[in-house]
C-alpha cells in the first residue's frame, strides 16, 4: 500500500477510535434523561447539542465563512446558561483582513450581548490552539469559537483530541470553524459543512432580505447520524425549512445590506 491510501486509512482509523471514545456521552447509560438526549439528537441535531463536545464547522471557500461563523455562533447560544454565561471567539490576528472580525450588532442577531463574548486575537494557530484548551477549562465558559482559515500545521489529529479530552472533562464545547475543500482527520465529535442559502421572505416587503437561512450537512457524528437540512435562525434558534416551505425563499436584493446594518445601529448601543 502506497503512502497516500495508507495515511488515508490511519486517518479513518483515528476517526472511528475517536467517534468510539466520546460516543458514551450520548449514548451511554443515563436513565430518562439520556434516552431525552439522544431522542433531541435524533429529532434535530442542531437544537439538542449537549456540552461537552468538539465541532467541526467546514465552509467550501470563503465565500461562506459568515454563515459557517453564524452557525456556530448560533450553536454555541444554545449553550449559554447562567452558569457558563461567557463564548470565547479566537482567531489568529493576521487573517482578520480576509474573514473579518465579529460585529456587535451581528451577535445580538443571535441573541448573544457583545458584552458576553470574549475575543482573542493570538499570533498563530499554536497560541490560538493553547487559548482554545485553557478557555475550555474556565467554568464560567460556554463555548469556544475557534476561527481558522486554512490548514495550519499545529490543528493536527493529536490537537484536535487534546481539545476534545478537555471539553469532555469540563463540559465546554468547541466549535472549530475552518474554509476549505479538504477535511483532515480530526477527533471531533461532530463534522459540519454549512453554506448560505436565500434568505426567507419578509412579509410586507417581498423583495427584502428577510430571516437568515443556512443550507447544512451533518458529514460525521459519534451518534452514526448523517443528515441536510435547511435551517432558517428564529428568535430561539434553528428551525428547519422542509418541503416545499423552502420554495418562497428569496435571494436578498442587490444594496439591501446596507439599510439592514443602518437599521441595527441603534441596537448595537
Amino acid at each position: 500500500m502506497s503512502t497516500g491510501p495508507r495515511m488515508e486509512v490511519l486517518g479513518r482509523l483515528r476517526e472511528h477510535i475517536a467517534t468510539i471514545e466520546n460516543g458514551p456521552r450520548l449514548k451511554g447509560g443515563g436513565g430518562a434523561a439520556r434516552a431525552r438526549e439522544r431522542a433531541g439528537m435524533a429529532a434535530a441535531p442542531w437544537r439538542a447539542l449537549p456540552g461537552g463536545l468538539v465541532h467541526e464547522v467546514w465552509t467550501a471557500d470563503g465565500r461562506d465563512a459568515g454563515a459557517g461563523l453564524g452557525f456556530a455562533l448560533g450553536q454555541a447560544r444554545g449553550l449559554v446558561s447562567g452558569d457558563r454565561p461567557v463564548i470565547v471567539w479566537l482567531q489568529p490576528g493576521h487573517e482578520a483582513a480576509e474573514t473579518g472580525l465579529v460585529y456587535g450588532a451581528g451577535l445580538r442577531f443571535f441573541g448573544i450581548g457583545p458584552d458576553k463574548v470574549v475575543i482573542g486575537r493570538l499570533k498563530g494557530a499554536a497560541e490560538l490552539l493553547w487559548t482554545a484548551e485553557e478557555a475550555l477549562g474556565c467554568r464560567g465558559v460556554a463555548a469556544v469559537v475557534a476561527d481558522i482559515a486554512g490548514y495550519p500545521k499545529p490543528l493536527d489529529f493529536t490537537a484536535s483530541r487534546r481539545l476534545a479530552l478537555r471539553a469532555a472533562k469540563t463540559g465546554a464545547s468547541a466549535f472549530l470553524v475552518r474554509y476549505g475543500p479538504e477535511k483532515p482527520a480530526s477527533a471531533a465529535f461532530m463534522r459540519w459543512q454549512v453554506s448560505a442559502a436565500p434568505s426567507g421572505p419578509v412579509r410586507f416587503d417581498p423583495r427584502a432580505p428577510g430571516a437568515a437561512r443556512f443550507f447544512v450537512t451533518l458529514e460525521r457524528a459519534g451518534t452514526g447520524m448523517r443528515g441536510n437540512w435547511l435551517l432558517e435562525w428564529q428568535d430561539d434558534g434553528f428551525d428547519e425549512i422542509g418541503g416545499d416551505s423552502g420554495a418562497d425563499a428569496r435571494p436578498a436584493a442587490p444594496g439591501a445590506v446596507v439599510p439592514v446594518l443602518g437599521h441595527r445601529l441603534s441596537q448595537a448601543g
